[in-house]
């Protein structure tokens, strides 16, 4: 049987993915709400075999290994997690066409 590993979203990633589904709201109110959902089942899918994704183009700039699975709709997102033994932590959940991250002051 498939190791299966927990998700946890950090409140930046929560509110970054707030901040998507407002934007999408207000630019096409009937795709918001599906877009959310299928983010989230992006989301949930991490929960087997998260290793199935790419490094992240921002990892050597990290000290934990940064992973990027793609939810593709009319535009990408990358949501951005790191593996912590049984669990899946989702850090960041970014437009495609937004610059990398940088690490912050102090990491």
């Amino acid at each position: 049987m498939a190791k299966r590993y927990q998700t946890q979203i950090t409140a930046t990633a929560e509110a970054e993915m707030y901040a998507a589904y407002q934007w999408i709201a207000n630019e096409a109110p009937d795709s918001a709400q599906q877009w959310l959902m299928g983010l989230r089942d992006a989301i949930s899918s991490l929960e087997s075999f998260p290793e199935r994704c790419p490094i992240a183009q921002e990892n050597d700039l990290f000290d934990e290994e940064i992973r990027a699975h793609l939810y593709r709709t009319s535009s990408v997102y990358r949501i951005l997690f790191t593996i912590q033994q049984d669990k899946v932590v989702v850090l960041w959940v970014r437009h495609d066409a937004r610059d990398a991250l940088k690490p912050y002051a102090g990491q």
